[in-house]
């Protein structure tokens, strides 16, 4: 087992911080015959452990605690299961052929819709760049006047619509209706291509019954809600670099709203992209699949967005989300859909059916409460038997989800973000049991008005702590004496305490995690990178500290600099130089004696140079040590 974890490292790269765009290692014939032979060896001893558990340990005498108990882990072990399915062979897709001409014409569409110009700027900049030629379509559901003078001075097509009906899935359906291209590549206003990203991925459509291309979603903003330490993990990591990849072996991959390219005869053939659903994306991608379209995740980071920056953020994503696979699970279940196979219905099964896991950890958390506050045994087993079979169960379950994995599976993040998600997604599932309209709601992506208040947590959380407090102090006055016992033997009593402190301490990261001012809102013009350019500010020798596409910090000797006063500022962004007119905001004197720190805001209807910046930001890679401004 260990040259396997070591074998199939995740990709890192210590200087960024953030994960590599390399695909990810593909493993041999012998690894992987090693790691299957595993999980049926796991699988084996889970189905004698549950055997044994629903035969001899359940208590009947308080089935109302105990029942639950062995649900919840049958539960687990279902989808354990399903996770086998899904990661039989995540290495089921070649890689296509690069290409570097096309006679297909290609078009890129951004959807936009209240996004700042520091967002878009860096996306439509990056997406003109690519290779093969294209065209470039900013859609604007906004219909701002200085997005259009943006696109049109770019060399961009600039669209709109009359009305903003369907959000996204009707602005993309409405620059279809008015497109003759045979590709369309969909790209949110926050996601920035890398130059790879046509050439890599349009190899695929050799295949006349290619309708999508989908690429994995990575932020460049490392100090997001979704990241956890300093070496680019985040919490959808797992989703998009194993869980997708290993849906091409049904071909079940789906389309995630960004990062993709389509057919657009495929799409109109199915009557053009999903309008019934607020995930318009995974609906499309059903209704393709039932047709007899093929779809391929290509496993290679090729763009970078903005994640989640606070909990309100990620819950307002997360609900829609969830929200929206009920909508497709109770319109257009897999499981009964014509058209679908055998393994296709299994692997959006799997997909919808993650988001009531939720129901799972609420029962987890909460039995140990009333357990020990009731004294219902949940288990009817000699301790001596039952904390070594427990263990090596578990243990066996998480380290075959790490090899299954490529180590990317992380405990402590996983069941602190299973918290996090908890509210949201037990509110999402009850739309399966009463389908209904929603309203699309857009995650806000750039500055925000909120200011650098913390977090509300929800009530639900709270609820929980309070339970968890209260039942251990009650457990510590039994023991201590004080209070009678609810349960006679100790080492289950003090089994039932290590459940609840587990839990409790789980809790407390969630909430403390919500309420960190560095995720609470922000009233921020986008981000700025730190990073070092040779500048001058009025023809005076200048260094920047930070650059953004707003503006600028640089340290200068000028006696004469005052907050206030209208400059010209050169940066060297290494072998070329642009220039912007920007306005003196702050001027602060250092210790260094004559030099001044400047803060410069660059003047507005700066096309030109701030394409040139961003391109140039963000192929340096210096967005992805970015900090918030």
């Amino acid at each position: 087992m260990p040259k396997v974890l070591a074998a199939a490292k995740v990709d890192e790269d210590p200087l960024t911080g953030l994960e590599q765009k390399d695909l990810t290692r593909r493993l041999s014939r012998g690894e992987w015959l090693v790691v299957r032979a595993f999980a049926l060896m796991v699988l084996a001893i889970t189905a004698a452990y549950l055997g044994w558990r629903a035969l001899f340990t359940i208590a009947w005498g308080s089935w109302w605690v105990s029942v639950p108990l062995f649900l919840a882990e049958a539960h687990l072990a279902s989808r354990l299961v399903v996770t086998i399915f899904e990661l039989w062979n995540i290495d089921a897709s070649t890689p296509c052929r690069r290409v570097a001409a096309t006679n297909a014409k290609v078009v890129v569409f951004i959807a936009t819709y209240d996004e700042g110009l520091e967002v878009l700027m860096p996306t439509l900049s990056a997406a003109l760049a690519l290779e093969p030629a294209h065209e470039t379509w900013l859609l604007d559901d906004g219909r701002r006047p200085e997005v259009k003078d943006m696109a049109l001075a770019l060399g961009a097509h600039y669209v709109t619509r009359p009305d903003n009906s369907h959000a996204k899935a009707g602005n993309l359906n409405h620059a279809l209706a008015i497109c003759d291209a045979d590709l369309v590549a969909v790209l949110d206003a926050d996601h920035v291509p890398e130059p790879g990203f046509l050439r890599n991925t349009i190899g695929y459509f050799a295949d006349p019954t290619v309708a999508l291309v989908q690429t994995p979603q990575e932020f460049y903003n490392g100090d997001s809600f979704l990241h956890w330490g300093r070496k680019g993990n985040h919490e959808e990591q797992f989703f998009h670099r194993v869980i997708m990849p290993g849906k091409n072996r049904a071909n079940a991959a789906f389309w995630t709203g960004t990062n993709a390219i389509l057919r657009t005869s495929a799409l109109r053939w199915i009557g053009g992209v999903s309008t019934v659903t607020i995930t318009e994306d995974m609906h499309t991608t059903v209704r393709l699949h039932r047709t007899g379209w093929k779809t391929v995740h290509h496993n290679e980071v090729l763009a970078r967005g903005l994640a989640a920056r606070n909990y309100d953020e990620f819950h307002t994503q997360r609900w829609r989300w969830g929200a929206g696979a009920m909508q497709s699970l109770a319109i257009e279940n897999p499981l009964v859909s014509r058209g679908l196979s055998a393994a296709q219905r299994m692997m959006y099964l799997a997909s919808a059916s993650s988001w009531f896991d939720s129901w799972r950890t609420l029962v987890l958390h909460l039995l140990p409460v009333v357990a020990l506050t009731t004294g219902a045994p949940p288990v009817d087993a000699p301790v001596g038997t039952l904390i070594p079979a427990i263990i090596v169960v578990h243990s066996l379950q998480f380290v075959l989800s790490k090899l299954l994995s490529r180590g990317r599976l992380r405990l402590l993040p996983t069941l602190v973000f299973e918290v996090l998600k908890m509210p949201a997604n037990l509110s999402s599932t009850l739309v399966f049991f009463r389908p209904r309209r929603l309203k699309f709601a857009v995650t806000p992506k750039g500055r925000s008005e909120s200011g650098r208040a913390r977090q509300s947590v929800p009530l639900l959380l709270w609820l929980l702590l309070a339970a968890d407090l209260i039942a251990w102090g009650y457990t510590t006055l039994a023991l201590g004496g004080a209070i009678p016992r609810p349960i006679d033997e100790p080492r289950l009593m003090l089994l039932g305490v290590s459940w609840l402190l587990a839990n409790l301490f789980v809790l407390v990261l969630a909430i403390d995690r919500i309420r960190r001012p560095d995720f609470g809102g922000e009233r921020r013009a986008g981000h700025r990178a730190e990073c070092q350019f040779e500048a001058k500010v009025d023809g005076v020798r200048a260094r920047t500290l930070d650059v953004s596409l707003t503006g600028a910090s640089l340290l200068m000797r000028d006696p004469n600099a005052a907050a206030g006063l209208t400059v010209t500022v050169q940066l060297d962004l290494g072998g070329s130089v642009v220039e912007f007119d920007g306005i003196v905001r702050r001027c602060d004197a250092t210790s260094f004696e004559g030099v001044a720190l400047l803060g410069v805001e660059w003047l507005p209807g700066q096309w030109s140079p701030l394409s040139h910046l961003a391109t140039s930001l963000f192929r340096r890679g210096a967005t992805l040590e970015m900090i918030p401004t």
